[in-house]
């Protein structure tokens, strides 16, 4: 089933080209400080690549919720094709992958730049370009089985808001939403991380400059309690550490932090070239530098202790939830809802009862 196109043409026009700016492209269709040109499409993709390996791993660990072909945490509970929708779809391989698993499925990607998708796309699978932020969604209410968002972070100034709208397009009782954030601040639990170290004050920066954007790069809100506030049940928040380097002697974590390592040699100059310049006034030849210093410290700051360098253990968090079902109340009527065990209590009372 396609899902309509109300697209206005200039929109379009928009979402299909780039303007340059100190070396990079970016999208002339909203407001994102990330690119959208080939160097980027290769990031997401390369990024895509660390998300699979290390939610597939989580199933090794049987304290850990299984993944679905890590691509996602709960298994559908729809008895048709489901109806899926991507916030911020980028190059549209999530899409792609969940085309693959769901034969069937009707997926849509919304992005601002329609420039890095794949011209011929998976049946049932479709992207157009939508500011997520918009409060409008041209789509059907209580229609969607699973709406997935990871890594907008940056781009959005009201998660509120854009909750909201995701609560009114998942259907009652079984729809499913995940949200999966990166909190780059990095931390060493053996206090081997340097006062001088690079990718701390790179984190600070960086992190500054979002705040002057209005668009943090990491949500600074109560994000589990905003959900249940807007009506979300079954909330489950997990927190996982992620190495920088592939120091650990675990060979699952290895070979996790082996490929955030590879998406951060790209992520770095992605995520602070126009943040740094546009709002805190650095040069190009100044983030170039300290870009460097970073890749750098992250590339040999796990080796293996030596005469010459002295391993320091850095970490990160993969924020990989906000996972949740929909249990939309109508009145004082009680809620079409299929709860996990873990959420079986009594959430009559404790679930907002606007219909939003």
């Amino acid at each position: 089933m396609a899902y309509s196109d109300n697209t206005p043409p200039e929109i379009w026009a928009k979402a299909t080209t780039f303007f340059s700016e100190n070396k990079r492209g970016y999208s002339e269709y909203g407001d994102c400080p990330l690119p959208c040109d080939d160097d980027e499409q290769d990031r997401q993709d390369i990024q895509h690549k660390f998300f699979t390996v290390t939610r597939e791993d989580d199933n090794q660990d049987p304290g850990r919720r299984r993944s679905v072909n890590g691509l996602h945490a709960r298994p559908l509970l729809c008895n048709e094709p489901p109806r899926i929708l991507d916030l911020g779809c980028g190059t549209g391989i999530w899409c792609i992958d969940m085309a693959d698993l769901y034969p069937g499925a009707s997926i849509l990607g919304w992005d601002l730049s329609m420039r890095m998708q794949p011209k011929l796309m998976a049946s049932g699978m479709q992207c157009l370009p939508k500011d997520i932020t918009d409060p409008t969604w041209d789509l059907d209410l209580n229609s969607m089985d699973l709406i997935h968002m990871r890594l907008l972070g940056g781009c959005v100034s009201d998660w509120c808001a854009v909750y909201q709208n995701v609560f009114k397009h998942l259907k009652p009782g079984t729809g499913l939403f995940e949200h999966i954030e990166i909190d780059y601040r990095p931390f060493s639990p053996d206090s081997s991380l340097p006062e001088n170290s690079s990718i701390e004050y790179w984190t600070k920066e960086v992190y500054r400059a979002y705040e002057q954007y209005g668009k943090p790069l990491f949500p600074k809100d109560d994000l589990p309690a905003m959900l249940k506030h807007l009506g979300f049940t079954d909330i489950t928040h997990e927190e996982q550490e992620i190495p920088y380097h592939p120091w650990p002697e675990d060979e699952r974590l290895k070979n996790i932090a082996r490929w955030f390592n590879l998406s951060m040699q790209s992520a770095i100059p992605a995520m602070s070239l126009a943040p740094l310049t546009r709002y805190s006034n650095w040069t190009l030849e100044q983030v170039e530098k300290l870009n460097a210093d970073v890749k750098m410290e992250i590339c040999i700051s796990g080796m293996q202790e030596s005469h010459s360098c002295k391993a320091t253990k850095y970490h990160t968090f993969l924020l990989s939830s906000w996972q949740l079902r929909v249990c939309k109340y109508r009145s004082h009527k009680a809620a079409q809802a299929a709860f996990w065990t873990a959420s079986l209590e009594n959430l009559a009372g404790k679930v907002n009862q606007r219909v939003l």
